[in-house]
């Protein structure tokens, strides 16, 4: 399973203003990078790509994905 917070380029331009950081830093912190991704700073940047709009997203394999089928 691997998750990411999904924003525009707009917001990751926004997040380097805003946090006077690289935009590999911000790659970093919103995709939950296992070394990199877990700095004070990188849990800044996620609250406010959060806050501003963006969405976590999930990537699973397809074998794990559960469907679930409603009674008719």
């Amino acid at each position: 399973m691997k998750r990411f917070i999904q924003i525009t380029s707009e917001e990751r331009k926004f997040l380097c203003k805003a946090f006077r950081c690289t935009e590999r830093t911000v790659f970093n912190a919103i995709n939950f990078d296992d070394q990199r991704g877990n700095t004070t700073l990188a849990k800044k940047i996620r609250n406010l790509a959060l806050q501003r709009g963006g969405v976590v997203m999930v990537t699973l394999p397809e074998k794990d994905v559960v469907w679930s089928v409603g009674n008719k």
